[in-house]
């Protein structure tokens, strides 16, 4: 019986808080009544009213946004200037020279300077290795450049006829003239350049004895010191072999396409122990492509 006097006294309260005059209705079926449709149809309106004004406050944001970008691109970004050109680099080049050649100097307009397109026109030349670019707003330009470095020399002839040495670094790029600060590299010899020009790529079968000359010239520079030419000697099953010369020695030794750090001090120990010995006229090279050392002569 309670659980009549508790539905009788919610329904009670529910009929004292309808205003007076009011009537409540029941549905056959369900027994809800229809002050509940008209408080759904009032939150249903409530919802769309809020939904529009957060979408018109988005419009209005999105609309600043764009007038305040338009704002600066006529008002403030056309008058910012470039007035510092920040350069760390080991290049001998005119870096000014190179830059105006490119349309960048100071009194360039800051954001008309595409760093990506600036960084590629830096890389296409010969000497450079790497570049970095950055615009530091709002009147900033900093710039790395490192310099590619020569690990052999070579001799390239010219359409003019003319011979000049040229100068290697270990990826096989051609990138400038050999002057006085290279005599002691070593020669490659026994390629020939078609149509020269500066970015040119050697071969990539040449590549890995680049790469151990360069860690040669780091790891042990009076190792690397000691070979003054390297000939490149093509095989027949499209391999290369190398004759390569030192300043122990005007005799030849062949080795196979690369030069390993061991191999190398083992070449220069044989020389160094071989000593006057090795300068019979009838020796024509010495041979450490197998484990064994072999020593050709004239009559072999």
């Amino acid at each position: 019986m309670s659980d009549r006097l508790y539905f009788d006294a919610i329904s009670s309260q529910r009929n004292q808080a309808l205003p007076s005059g009011t009537s409540r209705t029941r549905t056959a079926s369900s027994g809800h009544t229809t002050g509940h449709t008209v408080t759904k149809k009032i939150s249903n309106k409530d919802s769309s009213a809020i939904f529009k004004k957060i979408l018109i406050a988005i419009i209005v944001a999105l609309s600043l946004i764009v007038l305040a970008e338009i704002v600066f691109q006529l008002a403030i970004a056309n008058e910012l200037s470039l007035k510092t050109i920040n350069i760390d680099s080991d290049l001998t080049l005119d870096h000014e020279a190179v830059l105006k050649s490119l349309g960048v100097q100071a009194g360039s307009r800051f954001y008309g300077i595409d760093d990506a397109w600036l960084k590629d026109r830096l890389l296409d030349l010969p000497q450079v290795m790497s570049a970095n670019v950055e615009k530091v707003f709002p009147d900033t330009l900093a710039l790395k450049l490192r310099a590619r470095q020569a690990v052999v020399r070579a001799v390239a002839n010219l359409e003019d006829g003319r011979q000049k040495m040229v100068i290697i670094d270990q990826r096989g790029v051609v990138f400038d003239w050999a002057n006085k600060n290279h005599s002691n590299l070593p020669l490659l010899s026994g390629i020939e350049f078609r149509n020269f020009r500066f970015g040119l790529t050697l071969p990539s079968i040449i590549v890995p004895l680049l790469n151990d000359l360069q860690s040669l010239k780091e790891q042990s520079p009076a190792v690397f010191a000691a070979f003054s030419e390297f000939r490149l000697m093509p095989t027949v099953a499209d391999g290369l072999e190398l004759l390569t010369w030192t300043m122990l020695s005007p005799v030849p030794v062949r080795i196979g396409p690369s030069l390993a750090a061991d191999n190398s001090v083992m070449i220069l120990r044989v020389l160094s122990l071989l000593g006057k010995s090795i300068d019979d006229s009838n020796l024509q090279e010495l041979d450490f492509r197998s484990p064994n050392l072999v020593l050709r002569r004239g009559a072999d």
